[in-house]
This record gives C-alpha cells, structure tokens and sequence, in this order.
C-alpha cells in the first residue's frame, strides 16, 4: 500500500536520495493511449531531496539522474501522484546532463 505523504516531511537520511519518475505516456498505432506504469521502467530521474552524506558530491537537487530499476522499484512514496523513490547514493549511475544550446 502506498501512502500519500507530505514531501516537506520527507528527509533522506545518510546517503539517501528522494528522486521523482520521469513518466512517460506512448500511443500506440491505434491511438490507444499506454501510460507509464503498463511499460517497464526506463530508470531515469529526477533529484528531488539530498540527504546529509549525499550533499557536495557531484548531484544537486533538480538533476537528472540515471539508476539500476531495481534501485527505482525499492521504497515506494506517493506524493500526490507523484512517483518518488528513496535511493541510496551509490546506487546512481550517471548524471544526465542538458543538452548545450547551439
């Protein structure tokens, strides 16, 4: 059962991190719209909070992050619709930076 929480409530501990899903909806050929959660996940998202050991080392709240899906499927926290997990630090990958405008 997922609980709608708060986020102002939510503080990641240690080396936690509260990231949010990138969600995504497809169509299909006959127009029938796919959400999100019928398609595997893409492991991709947002950084929403930081907790004290994961400050200052190379991610900051608003990042784009790239993390195993089992690291993604692992503490489930509903924030008004929102799909939010809390990782540990380490279980990031990358960094997904903004294309450089031309």
């Amino acid at each position: 059962m997922i609980q709608t929480i708060d986020l102002d409530r939510i503080e990641p501990m240690t080396d936690r991190v509260l990231v949010e899903l990138h969600t995504k909806e497809t169509t299909s050929a006959g127009g029938i719209v796919i959400p999100d959660g019928s398609q595997k996940q893409r492991g991709i998202a947002r950084v929403v909070k930081l907790g004290p050991d994961a400050q200052g080392k190379g991610i900051d709240i608003g990042d784009d992050i790239n993390a195993s899906r089992t690291a993604l499927e692992s503490y489930p926290v509903d924030e008004f619709g929102k799909l939010m997990r809390i990782i540990r630090f380490g279980e990031i990958q990358a960094v997904i930076k903004p294309k450089a405008s031309k």
